[in-house]
């Protein structure tokens, strides 16, 4: 009956009538003993209605969902038939095979008892045979003509993620090809980024990472998991990869477990749609295996610590007092026995300062400076090579000001005519807290070329954790005029933070003691620097564009650093804690405002009396009715090429000392003219009274000061000089006695060139006017 149904291509029941005659055929058996051959002659004929039901015989080429196919308990009694007569004909590994079948795919429809009931057979079954029973394997049966196919038991455990995971950062490597010149970039905007490909390293160990589920309700063990691959060979070590001394292409394909007691082989091609949609999921993965490649380690004289589990490159660690300079090396290693290393650039990374000197800065000066790149030609195999390099603790509580800050620089001001310029805003540096982070990061490339040209580059990094406790710091700045029409003060406020007293050395070996957690003033004597002309600043600000602003402002303010940082020169010691260091300048040189009094002006006036040159700091005692003789001479630099013509006169007026000033001109009388004109013209005929050379030396005390190649264009520095162009000469008396200051007033015409008023430099002069002179 069933032969015919078959024929006519009733598939479901040519299926049901053979089970139904497989029924009575077992119940024939004379006083109902059935044995081994009995159930030998039914389960072929049992096992070829499967497909009467729609159930393929290799799991993995189920689609969709299994209603379709029917009712589940029906097929799952078919199965269980099956399964049944394979177990009753001593086919133990059929029986295996088929129960894992029924597990694979219809465990979600059972019920709990059910699900026990079955892995409990199963692991009778498995522990009764005296070989593993592999999953992968086809089962012949030839007696029958049957073959059983392998299946893929992906349900336990279920695989949810597959990924294979890059080499560490110290050790991965960039291929860097050549260039062709054939190539053409075309930009499109619609074009996608392709996500880097996954290279390994031979000798190196690598991994794949997998996220699986176990979707019973006890726990299932899963043990001697390996990867399958094709391609270059490779040693698959559960959990982890070794790969040998050989280079190529890996392919891997899928994964291979023993659970339940069987083994079990996946293929990655095989996995649900769902799975493999999944963008860390695709059918296989194609690795190129590089060849060996030399690896640099790193060795510090500073202590080094992890500061997270994951942490690969421990952080160096180190604590400085700002203003203190520590020199530390690291060491590199080319730890390859056999390969070197070409080429070695190191780059620095460390929070920007916009004056003063850097916090890490390279002491080796055998090594070749490119661009802010250090480079170190060529390590041997085995070799190891020295960087020394310095510390230097730059001012941790100069990020910011705060309210107490101003209101110090407001009580600060001296109100005179020839008052400082206050610095209320400056540049600061741009860091967060007292706890700074740097790093050296090495990259390198082994000394060989792939078999197309390509280069294998490598990178290391060695963290550095700076902690900055605050020692002698600056807290405000004046500038106030010099000994003379070139020089200036700058005024320093500086603060002791510490809980010691400390002394600060300046100038020629002059020293102050300062109290813990006071504050000093300190007059520093500084040239100004003729590199930069007056009106420099006001051409940058008139470039095109708001980057060549930046840009020409940066360079004048390299420039005037390297000129003035050797002058700030602030040594603090303090004896009861042996400790030693100087005073970072860093917020001084980065205040454009600041620098740009430190430049010589276009128009400067020098005086004497009565032939002898007059100082700031001085006062003249004359008598009432004395007569003095005033001479005025105007200075210029040779950068300028403006000229200007003008008159010059005097003016006097009394300083009230709270901070206003009382016209008195009628207290002086002008014997001679009371306004003189000029014209001053570029001229290199003019008596030369200074020469001021570029200031490329450096003070050999100031280790902090700028490296003084800083020099912006491979041009050399013309030297500048100071010159006479014109002379007044002035007489005068006084006919009431006081203290008084008599200003020069310098009044240009209108042809002449445009002149800011910070490009005049004239300093008031000091008279104490007295009844009687002894």
């Amino acid at each position: 009956m069933w032969m015919k149904l078959l024929q006519i291509g009733f598939n479901r029941k040519c299926a049901f009538f053979a089970r139904l005659g497989v029924l009575f055929r077992l119940h024939m058996v004379e006083n109902g003993n059935r044995n081994v051959a009995d159930y030998r002659q039914v389960y072929p004929v049992l096992y070829r209605t499967l497909t009467g039901y729609g159930m393929p015989e290799n799991p993995k080429e189920f689609s969709g969902d299994l209603v379709r196919l029917g009712p589940i308990h029906i097929q799952r009694r078919a199965l269980h038939e099956v399964f049944m007569s394979a177990l009753r004909a001593e086919y133990y590994d059929v029986a295996i095979r088929h129960l894992c079948y029924i597990l694979q795919v219809y465990y979600d429809y059972m019920d709990r008892e059910t699900s026990d009931r079955m892995l409990e057979e199963l692991a009778k079954l498995v522990a009764s045979r005296d070989v593993q029973h592999q999953l992968s394997q086809h089962i012949s049966l030839p007696q029958h003509g049957l073959v059983i196919p392998p299946i893929q038991m992906m349900r336990f455990p279920k695989l949810e993620k597959f990924a294979v995971c890059p080499l560490p950062e110290h050790l991965a490597t960039t291929i860097i090809r050549p260039k062709l010149h054939s190539d053409v970039f075309i930009y499109s905007p619609f074009q996608c980024e392709s996500a880097p490909k996954v290279t390994w390293v031979q000798d190196c160990a690598c991994e794949v990472a997998i996220s699986v589920i176990n979707c019973l309700p006890c726990e299932l063990s899963v043990s001697n998991l390996a990867l399958l691959s094709e391609g270059c060979a490779f040693e698959p070590i559960p959990m982890r990869l070794i790969l040998p001394s050989e280079s190529g292409r890996l392919i891997i394909t899928g994964y291979s477990c023993e659970i339940l007691g069987v083994r079990n082989v996946c293929k990655l091609r095989d996995l649900p749609d769902r799975v493999r949609s999944k963008r860390f999921l695709s059918s296989m993965f194609d690795i190129e295996i590089l060849p060996a490649l030399p690896v640099l380690e790193l060795k510090t004289s500073l202590s080094r610590a992890p500061i997270s589990e994951d942490d690969i490159e421990p952080t160096a660690e180190i604590t400085v007092y700002s203003g203190q300079t520590f020199e530390h090396s690291v060491s590199l290693v080319n730890t390859s026995e056999t390969v070197a290393i070409r080429n070695v650039n190191l780059v620095i990374r460390q929070p920007k300062v916009r004056g003063g000197p850097c916090m890490i800065e390279i002491a080796s000066t055998e090594y070749v400076e490119d661009n802010d790149i250090i480079q170190l030609r060529r390590i041997e195999p085995l070799e190891r090579k020295q960087i020394k390099f310095r510390i230097f603790g730059i001012d941790p509580s100069a990020m910011a000001e705060d309210d107490s800050q101003k209101e110090r620089n407001s009580e600060t001001e001296i109100s005179a005519c020839d008052a400082p310029s206050i610095e209320e805003t400056h540049d600061r540096i741009p860091f967060t807290g007292r706890l700074l982070t740097c790093e050296f990061i090495f990259h390198y490339r082994a000394d060989f070329d792939g078999s197309n040209g390509e280069q294998y580059e490598r990178k290391c990094r060695l963290p550095l954790a700076v902690s900055i406790v605050p020692a002698v710091t600056v807290a405000a700045w004046h500038v106030l005029p010099g000994d003379g029409p070139t020089t200036r003060y700058v005024v320093v406020d500086v603060t002791n933070n510490t809980e010691w007293d400390a002394e600060l050395t300046y100038g020629k070996d002059r020293v102050i003691d300062v109290q813990p957690k006071e504050f000093c003033r300190v007059p520093l004597l500084c040239k100004c620097c003729s590199e930069v002309a007056s009106n420099a600043f006001q051409e940058a600000a008139s470039r095109a564009s708001h980057m060549m602003q930046m840009q020409e402002m940066e360079r004048l303010r390299q420039i005037l650093e390297r000129h003035v940082s050797w002058h700030l020169d602030i040594r603090w010691s303090i004896s009861s804690s042996n400790l030693s260091g100087s005073v970072p300048v860093g917020p001084l040189l980065s205040s454009v405002s600041l620098l740009k009094q430190l430049v010589v002006p276009v128009i400067s006036v020098q005086a004497s009396v009565n032939g002898i040159p007059f100082l700031t700091d001085d006062e003249v005692t004359i008598g009432i009715g004395e007569i003095i003789e005033l001479s005025l001479s105007l200075i210029t630099p040779t950068n300028d090429t403006r000229s200007f013509n003008g008159l010059i006169q005097l003016q006097c007026y009394r300083d009230l000392q709270n901070g206003s000033f009382l016209e008195s001109n009628e207290n002086m009388i002008v014997l001679n003219t009371e306004s003189v004109p000029f014209r001053v013209v570029q001229q290199e005929e003019a008596a030369e009274i200074a020469v001021i050379s570029p200031a490329d030396t450096l003070s050999i005390e100031n280790d902090y000061a700028p490296l003084a190649a800083s020099n912006f264009s491979n041009e050399s520095v013309k030297p500048v000089m100071i010159r006479e162009t014109f002379h007044a000469d002035f007489q005068l008396l006084f006919c009431c006695e006081g203290a008084h200051k008599i200003r020069p007033l310098i009044t240009l015409n209108d042809e002449s060139s445009k002149i800011a008023p910070d490009e005049l430099f004239c300093c008031a002069l000091s008279f104490n006017v007295i009844t009687k002179v002894s």
